[in-house]
């Protein structure tokens, strides 16, 4: 049996992560440090995301339900949680979580996202 595939962020890129898993079958864990998914354009507020000018809320909040509802099954969900210490080598991963909880993954996807910066 494969073992489940470790996300490690719960934005934008772990939620395309854990839904493009998802429909090829393969299970993931997805480990998120907030307690909701979606990242800096949920949690930053971000009026306008896309520059079809779909709001931030709509967009993020489509592949969030993906991940909690269409592929629940596939994806293991903790939130609130951040990971301790990850051993092992590709294949086989033993990962601890800030929860208490151990997990065992066969890769590690890391998607922590990015810190804000002024452009100017």
């Amino acid at each position: 049996m494969t073992k489940p595939i470790l996300i490690v962020g719960g934005g934008p890129a772990g939620l395309a992560a854990a839904h493009a898993l998802a429909t090829v079958g393969q299970k993931s864990i997805l480990v998120e440090k907030t307690d909701k998914l979606g990242g800096a354009p949920i949690h930053s507020g971000y009026a306008k995301l896309v520059p079809s000018g779909e709001w931030a809320s709509d967009a993020i909040g489509g592949m969030v339900r993906r991940v909690e509802h269409d592929h629940a099954s596939f994806v293991e969900r903790h939130l609130s949680t951040t990971v301790k210490s990850c051993t092992g080598a590709p294949g086989g991963f033993t990962v601890a979580l800030s929860n208490g909880k151990s997990v065992e993954a066969g890769s590690v996807v890391l998607a922590t996202g990015f810190t804000h910066f002024d452009s100017v």
